[in-house]
């Protein structure tokens, strides 16, 4: 027609791309075929010279438009153009109107292809270019970036053609295709993305398309790493400053979502990729339930779904965490829905990280030396010559002065790297040659310097990542996870006293108060969270408006405040108290152990002790209840309550025993109670070892309140003969009432004896405390008595004890020899030992009596400690007492042959001294006609003239 001759002779780029575009629209009109002028018009426009770059990409929208349904076999004739055109574009593929040229070029052969299989055989060296993801021709960041809405349209079409009909032209790399849809789904236009979101509908509706939109998913997810977005929707087409609007995240993670005829499989797949990228800070702050949205599209049960899908969601949220503001939104949603599933491993994976011991190993030089950049000696003193010595040494005093806070310290370290830096500009610092050997030391340090930053670096990440985690959760469930935190503050606290953990963990413990303290009571737990770091010292530097007020001033007005709260008063009018949570008590809990163990003001300690008995009469209603026993600190206000019994007398120390009961009847396992656990049960076993009989008497009584939370031997059966050995111990204490308690306890516990016991008993006879092995001895004895068979083991065992704690701790000496620190003797076992020895000398036989003797004499009895000769002679002497009738031939000769032989020298008077006392007390049991009375009383004349008054 004549318009068709009017637009080849156009010569206005624009006007003749406008016209093109407009003629494309009567293009779709041919259903049947495509007139012949309008091909010869297609095949002549682009090769004239006005045909620009645009205007060509124009001619071939034309094609595509004429060359649809019935006509598209008339579109294999362009096939050598199009061809040429997309090899073209390989050798320009940094000229963008030659690119997207080639782009449409390509999608129109893709088009044909389809209805012409034959036409793919013609088709060259076009599946190597399309296919190429590492010269990536269309779909390069660089493209993409500059291409405009149409190109990039078109970029989506080819990724459909692609994806749909050739994926077995790809060879599996497909990721460059994914990358390039998302960037269309995200685009600034408003337009573009409303004519892709239909196109990428369709991709994830078809047969395999939930895979691409899980793949899709988590191309958007790692698009978001880098992506700025913004929560303000900009102007639909207006410039965003190179932001996108969160809205628009919104849409394109619904469309990958919105798949047709989804399995249940593939509804689940989706709602576990599509987490991540719905928790961007951006689009949570627009649609914070997203989420939750999507899993109701896709009709599945928020928790339920969390369940099913517990370990990819602890792989996702635990074990690869990283702290960025995705994950840490995921976890706030996540503990919300189903605190059950995340919040135990969660737990325990950040007590894990945070009971690190390499944590506290940190020292201040390697914290300092951490913080300098890498290749930057911190330690110059390994190569400073004389000169600079007294600068360092200056230099060193300040790093480690405690009037220097942290910050100061930081700032000075930046201030004199400025200061070089800029002197090293101006060439006014020159920098001083070393030697040989000062370079070598350098290298040397540095390597050390970069080990440590290594290992510190390492150390830092893991804490990073269980601070924001535990922020994360805090924030999404705080009442929940403060039923934690009975295990978890304990390493909090702890962890202030590394350089490395400090300045987070501050921050984190004072946030976490939250979880605890809210309305009226946020400014208590304000004031709580601040004087309680103030006293644990940590290595950082504190908020310096919370250290205005003496510490003392500061934890005196703190308990007071606490007390007026918490406790009941006797006045009759008083107003009704309000007790704390037991995760509130745990956060409070410090601070009181603190004021009770330096017991500073006695009017304090007895407040202290006060909060302490109110919370531990606590009882709750369900183990949700937040005022259950079971979430008290129970085993540490054991340890505080045993260690103040011990310490203290009076109303104070009684006070404490009745706290005590109180405590141990809140893990009695009753009505609102809670179970004793193995840690808390353990703290009372070991009391009951406690020198003071006080701290026994409140240790049994404790463990008899709780009795029905005590193991047995088919519950556990190691800490049920624990238990066993420690009750059949205490019911031979030195004390009448407490041996009273524990019979009862025995009774009431329904324990029973085991001849597996003896072996425990063993070590409770050497035990370092006094009272023990008294106890210990007599208890070994007991079940001797019962146990004939093992008393011959349990003999050899002793004597080989005693044999094996002979052995002196040798003396410390200096650089010169010179003696330090004297050597020690280790002498109380073996008075344990002979304690032992005394108890079981009833049950021995005759020939294990003239055994004894032998190791008495004179081995026993030449010990050279006083007490344990002394213990020993009483050992020898009921064995010679109970059993010297029957032995007397048999131990007669051994006496006579030591006071025969024995040299006169006075290391042998104490032993001489006890066997004449032994021989006197075996006499006791002859006749006095017995013939064997004269050579005693001999021996004894004779042992008279030694000169030894000891002897005399």
């Amino acid at each position: 027609s004549n318009n068709d001759t009017d637009l080849l002779f156009l010569v206005h780029e624009k006007t003749l791309i406008h016209a093109l575009e407009v003629f494309s629209l009567w293009c779709t009109k041919f259903s049947n075929e495509v007139p012949n002028k309008v091909l010869d018009w297609l095949k002549k426009g682009p090769g004239l010279k006005t045909s620009t770059a645009g205007v060509r990409t124009a001619y071939i929208g034309c094609m595509s438009a004429c060359f649809s349904g019935n006509t598209l076999g008339q579109g294999v004739d362009f096939i050598p153009y199009l061809l040429k055109t997309v090899e073209k574009a390989v050798g320009q593929a940094t000229q963008i109107p030659i690119v997207t040229e080639a782009l449409s070029a390509a999608c129109l052969l893709l088009k044909i292809v389809s209805s012409d299989v034959g036409a793919d055989k013609n088709l060259g060296n076009f599946w190597t270019i399309v296919s190429d993801m590492d010269k990536q021709l269309f779909v390069s960041e660089k493209f993409l970036t500059l291409a405009s809405n149409n190109a990039l349209y078109h970029v989506l079409l080819l990724c459909e053609r692609l994806l749909l009909d050739h994926i077995d032209k790809l060879n599996g790399r497909t990721q460059p295709l994914h990358k390039a849809i998302v960037y269309c789904l995200t685009a600034p236009s408003s337009s573009l993305r409303l004519r892709c979101q239909p196109v990428v509908r369709k991709l994830v509706s078809t047969l395999g398309g939930t895979q691409l939109a899980r793949s899709l998913l988590k191309e958007l997810t790692r698009f978001l790493e880098t992506a700025r977005v913004h929560s303000i929707d900009p102007d639909k087409e207006g410039d965003s400053g190179g932001e996108m609007s969160a809205k628009v995240l919104v849409s394109c993670i619904t469309v990958l979502c919105s798949g047709a005829n989804l399995v249940a499989e593939d509804r689940q797949m989706l709602a576990l990729d599509s987490l991540v990228c719905s928790h961007h800070p951006a689009i949570v702050a627009i649609a914070p339930d997203l989420w939750l949205k999507l899993l109701k599209y896709l009709k599945l049960e928020p928790e339920e779904f969390i369940k099913q899908f517990e370990e990819n969601i602890k792989k996702m949220l635990i074990d690869e965490y990283t702290p960025t503001p995705c994950l840490e939104n995921c976890l706030e949603t996540v503990v919300d829905l189903n605190p059950e599933v995340i919040l135990p491993p969660l737990v325990i994976h950040v007590g894990e990280i945070l009971g690190d011991p390499a944590i506290l190993h940190v020292t201040k030089a390697e914290y300092f030396t951490f913080l300098m950049p890498e290749g930057e000696l911190y330690d110059k003193s390994v190569v400073s010559g004389k000169d600079h010595e007294n600068e360092l040494d200056a230099r060193n005093m300040k790093r480690e002065s405690k009037v220097y806070s942290y910050k100061e310290q930081l700032e000075e370290i930046q201030l004199r790297r400025e200061l070089e830096d800029k002197k090293r500009k101006q060439g006014k610092l020159k920098e001083p040659e070393l030697t040989v050997k000062q370079k070598e030391a350098m290298r040397l340090q540095l390597e050390k310097e970069s080990a440590i930053r290594s290992k510190l670096t390492q150390l830092n990440q893991k804490l990073t990542c269980v601070v924001s985690m535990t922020r994360a959760v805090a924030r999404g469930n705080g009442a929940e996870l403060s039923m934690y935190f009975r295990d978890l503050l304990p390493f909090i606290l702890r962890d202030l006293q590394s350089p490395l953990a400090a300045s987070c963990l501050i921050q984190l413990y004072v946030e976490l108060r939250h979880c605890v303290f809210t309305g009226e009571q946020s400014s208590l737990g304000e004031l709580v969270a601040h004087v309680s770091l103030r006293l644990r010292a940590p290595l950082c530097d504190l908020d310096p408006r919370w250290e205005e007020e003496d510490v003392n001033v500061a934890v005196a007005r703190t308990i007071k405040t606490l007390h007026r709260a918490t406790v009941r008063s006797r006045r009759p009018h008083h107003e009704p108290t309000v007790h704390l949570t037991a995760p509130a008590f745990c956060y409070v809990f410090p601070l009181l152990r603190s004021a009770l163990l330096t017991r500073s003001d006695d009017d304090l300690v007895t407040l202290s002790l006060q909060i302490i008995a109110e919370h531990a009469q606590m009882r709750g209603e369900s183990l949700k209840d937040l005022h259950h026993p079971m979430l008290l600190p129970r085993r540490q206000m054991f340890e505080l309550l045993i260690d103040l019994i011990s310490n203290v007398s009076g109303r104070v120390q009684q006070q404490a025993g009745a706290t005590l009961l109180d405590l141990a009847m809140s893990g009695s396992g009753g009505e609102g109670c809670a179970f004793a656990n193995s840690d808390e049960i353990q703290c009372l076993l070991s009391a009951l070892q406690n020198p003071s009989a006080v701290v026994r008497d409140a240790a049994l009584r404790g463990l008899a309140a709780m009795v029905r939370a005590l193991p047995t031997l088919k519950q556990n059966y190691e800490e049920a003969v624990r238990l066993t050995r420690r009750i059949w111990v205490a019911r031979f204490d030195v004390v009448e009432e407490n041996r009273a308690l524990a019979n009862k306890l025995w009774e009431v516990a329904g324990l029973e004896l085991s001849a597996v016991l003896w072996e425990d008993l063993m070590s409770d006879v050497i035990h370092p405390v006094d009272e023990i092995q008294k106890a210990g001895a007599e208890a070994l004895a007991a079940l001797l008595k019962e146990k004939a068979k093992l008393i011959d083991l349990v003999l050899n065992q002793l004597l080989e004890m005693y044999n094996s704690k002979l052995v002196v701790v040798p003396p410390k000496l200096d650089s010169f020899g010179r003696v330090i620190e004297q050597p020690i003797d280790m002498w109380e076992p073996r008075s344990g030992v002979a304690l032992a020895l005394t108890q079981i000398a009833p049950l021995l036989n005759s020939q294990s009596v003239v055994r004894l003797i032998t190791f008495f004499v004179p081995t026993g009895l030449g010990d050279r400690n006083q007490q344990v000769r002394k213990n020993m002679l009483a050992a020898a002497l009921a064995a010679v007492d109970i059993h010297g009738k029957e032995t007397v031939n048999n131990l007669l000769p051994v006496f006579e042959d030591f006071l025969d032989k024995a040299p006169d020298s006075g290391s042998f008077d104490a032993v001489r001294q006890s066997v004449v006392i032994l021989m006197g007390s075996l006499a006791r049991h002859l006749e006095k006609d017995d013939r064997k009375v004269k050579p005693i009383v001999g021996k004894l004349i004779d042992a008279l003239s030694t000169p030894s008054q000891q002897v005399i």
